[in-house]
């Protein structure tokens, strides 16, 4: 599974303490030619300022909004881009992880990697129990088959992955999803460090 580099995507908002530990972690426990990518959700400055010094000094890629699209709109937005880099890069796996989710154990990655190749699945996902919901801390996804599933529909591309997107993650979550016209990646900046 690990032949190949793998992308890790981090969800942030506003908590530049929580994306540091999380990216030593993930430099720690993870291999060197994992690439790592921050997905900022319009932090303020000041937050923007220390995440982004905490991308330099662990190697990672950040990307932000320039507006807020909120907590569960922000979810869905940050599925969607890791997806889309992932396939733009040529990986086939990816993995989103939540902000306040810091995997300690040295091969988190694989085993999900194993799970979806086993169960034959599009994603596998680690979940907790927080504040009385279940929640996905940590979701891998195997950006081929995501692709694949892509290119079954028929008509326009744009936006037809995206709502599709939004309803399995509908499914997963029962929140109500942000609108369509904000998962394009455009809407992103890229921040190089």
């Amino acid at each position: 599974i690990w032949t190949k580099p793998v992308l890790v995507a981090i969800s942030s908002y506003e908590r530049p303490d929580w994306i540091t530990v999380n990216l030593q972690a993930a430099r720690v426990v993870l291999p060197p030619a994992t690439q790592i990518l921050v997905i900022d959700d319009a932090s303020s400055l000041s937050a923007l300022e220390e995440i982004r010094a905490a991308c330099r000094e662990f190697g990672a890629e950040l990307m932000t909004r320039e507006n807020r699209a909120g907590h569960y709109p922000g979810e869905v937005l940050a599925f969607n881009l890791v997806l889309q880099e992932a396939l733009a890069r040529g990986l086939r796996y990816c993995y989103k992880l939540s902000q306040r989710t810091v995997p300690l154990k040295t091969g988190w990655a694989v085993d999900l990697a194993a799970d979806m190749l086993a169960d034959d699945a599009a994603m596998a996902c680690q979940r907790q129990w927080r504040s009385g919901e279940l929640r996905n801390e940590i979701t891998g996804l195997d950006a081929e088959k995501w692709a694949d599933h892509r290119q079954r529909f028929t008509g326009p591309v744009t936006g037809v992955f995206e709502r599709w997107i939004a309803d399995l993650l509908q499914e997963l979550f029962p929140y109500r999803l942000s609108p369509i016209d904000w998962f394009s990646r455009n809407r992103f900046q890229e921040n190089q460090h």
